[in-house]
């Protein structure tokens, strides 16, 4: 139950971004994959302010904030089945400890994790 609930949100947030921004999960994924030796979704979960400084290296503020709600943020909360996106995404992008957290919590509160 646990890795379905898992694997149902990495394939949520493939799917997102296939459709709405294709090629960046690949770059994000491979970024990871040789600085530190784990997937994006690792990544994520357990550090998600290495991604975001990738994004920041390449796109505005604003750009970033849009493209972790486009491709995380929606795709996480759609499967969780919580409608609070705007807070995850400032905590993402502002707060990525906080917001490693308060996933957590949420991934715990769901049986996710």
């Amino acid at each position: 139950m646990i890795y379905t609930s898992l694997r149902s949100i990495r394939e949520a947030i493939k799917s997102t971004s296939r459709r709405s921004i294709p090629g960046l999960l690949e770059l994000i994924d491979l970024y990871c994959k040789l600085k530190f030796k784990l997937d994006y979704f690792d990544v994520l979960l357990n550090s998600p302010e290495h991604i975001v400084e990738i994004l920041k290296r390449l796109y505005t503020p604003e750009v970033v904030e849009n493209i972790i709600r486009e491709i995380f943020i929606i795709p996480i909360v759609s499967v969780i089945g919580i409608s609070d996106s705007k807070r995850l995404v400032e905590l993402a992008v502002r707060e990525p400890v906080a917001f490693k957290e308060e996933l957590k919590k949420l991934l715990e509160t769901k049986n996710y994790s």
